[in-house]
C-alpha cells in the first residue's frame, strides 16, 4: 500500500509493506516493487516501512541458522541504491543488536522489520527504536520525523 500526504507543504510518500516468506515469490515481490515507487511517489520523500521477511546484514540476526546473503535481499539492496533509500534504524544505531521478530521453534531472532527512507530524510529523523508489542512474535519498530515548519515570509528583500 502506498499514500502520498501533503505535510507542512512536503509531500511525503508512505509504503507498508508485508513481504512475503517464501524465497521465489520475495524475488518477484522486489522485483514488483522496484517498478511501483517509481511512478506513483516522491522520491526525495519515501519512506517504506514494514515487514520484510528479510534480514540486511549478519548483526541483524542471531541464532538459528547460519546467516547469508539471499537474492532477495541483495535484490533489496540494489533497489535503496536505486531509490537512494536508507534503513534508518542501521544508520542511526551502527552496531546496535536489536532484533524486531522472536522464532521460539527455531531459537533465532532477527530484524525482519524495518523502515527504509529516502536518504534526503535522514536530517529530519529524530529517534528510531524498537519496541516491545502484543504481537506475540514481532516487535514494533518506530521512527520520528520531524519535518521543517515553512518560514513565513515578512516584508522585506
Amino acid at each position: 500500500m502506498l499514500i502520498t500526504i501533503q505535510f507542512n507543504n512536503t509531500k511525503l510518500s508512505l509504503g507498508n509493506i508485508y513481504a512475503p516468506n517464501n524465497l521465489a515469490e520475495q524475488v518477484q515481490f522486489i522485483q514488483d516493487l522496484n517498478g511501483f515507487p517509481m511512478d506513483k511517489s516522491e522520491l526525495t520523500t519515501l519512506i517504506l516501512g514494514g515487514d520484510w521477511n528479510c534480514t540486511l546484514s549478519k548483526i541483524d540476526k542471531s541464532g538459528g541458522a547460519k546467516w547469508k546473503p539471499t537474492n532477495y535481499r541483495n535484490m533489496l539492496l540494489i533497489m535503496m541504491e536505486m531509490f537512494d533509500l536508507i534503513d534508518i534504524q542501521r544508520k542511526r544505531h551502527r552496531n546496535l543488536k536489536k532484533f524486531s521478530h522472536c522464532s521460539k521453534s527455531l531459537g533465532a531472532k532477527s530484524r525482519i522489520d524495518y523502515f527504509l527512507i529516502a536518504n534526503a530524510l535522514k536530517a529530519h529523523v529524530k529517534k528510531s527504536d524498537i519496541l516491545p508489542s502484543i504481537a506475540p512474535d514481532h516487535s514494533t519498530i518506530l521512527f520520528v520525523l520531524s519535518c521543517p515548519e515553512p518560514t513565513p515570509r515578512g516584508p522585506g528583500f
